[in-house]
């Protein structure tokens, strides 16, 4: 896990008695003396970024956020990290220890200040926020044409569920009305404005094109998430991921 010594031992590769716990724990199927060329061959790579380690810090080849890079923001954005010291987040998860300390306690500084502004413009909205709602609020629980304001009854979980399930398909127009006290809050006309809606949300309507587009960030965001709860739990795959680019090392050797 990512208390594991393999982050020392490899920061200190060179040194014989690290070497030999290295091959001894992670690497014993191959022959110390390739084994001790594949270690060459791969920090060699590692300190030039090339290779496995071409991808930098800052983004990887495609131009999206390395995942190192979006892992560190999203801890400070979260405050996941606060009162630990550089030296301990570097060695806490494999994506960062894999960085010289030298280089991360650059990276984590400069994050620093990214994360800070993005927190001020956070705070800076929220205030804004408030003050909207200081000077403008809902007076009783209906607009001005007599209807319940939709985001504030049960209506509005109800049917994004009955959608999402296919049971709004599942009877007609007017039964389906019928079908929940809480649609019945609605006039049934208004009501029916509200279901083509929310089909046309979930379906994707107008903004298909745009949400395509989002797909390659969501699945960015949504491995930095993992990332981060196996921070929280304390998980990491380094070591797997360290013994398997030994067996590709020696595969294409």
């Amino acid at each position: 896990d990512y208390r594991s010594t393999i982050h020392a031992l490899v920061k200190d590769w060179e040194k014989d008695e690290n070497l030999d716990q290295l091959w001894r724990e992670y690497a014993s199927e191959y022959q110390l003396s390739k084994f001790k060329g594949y270690m060459k061959t791969i920090m060699k790579n590692f300190r030039a970024k090339k290779g496995e380690f071409k991808e930098s810090w800052y983004a990887t080849k495609n131009g999206s956020n390395s995942k190192e890079y979006s892992l560190l923001y999203t801890l400070m954005l979260h405050d996941d990290i606060a009162g630990m010291s550089v030296a301990d987040v570097h060695k806490s998860h494999s994506l960062f220890a894999m960085y010289p300390l030298e280089d991360f306690k650059r990276y984590y500084t400069n994050m620093e200040k990214v994360a800070d502004k993005a927190k001020a413009r956070l705070h800076s909205h929220s205030e804004a926020m408030k003050k909207n709602f200081q000077t403008w609020s809902r007076k009783g629980p209906k607009t001005s044409h007599g209807n319940y304001f939709w985001d504030e009854r049960d209506a509005i979980t109800h049917l994004e569920e009955d959608v999402k399930s296919g049971r709004v398909d599942e009877m007609v127009a007017n039964d389906f009305w019928n079908s929940r006290p809480s649609y019945q809050d609605f006039k049934e006309r208004v009501f029916r404005k509200h279901v083509n809606q929310e089909k046309a949300r979930q379906k994707g309507g107008p903004y298909w094109q745009v949400k395509r587009n989002r797909i390659g960030q969501k699945k960015h965001d949504d491995q930095v998430k993992v990332l981060r709860r196996e921070f929280q739990g304390n998980r990491d795959e380094g070591v797997n991921e360290l013994a398997a680019l030994y067996r590709n090392m020696k595969a294409s050797g």
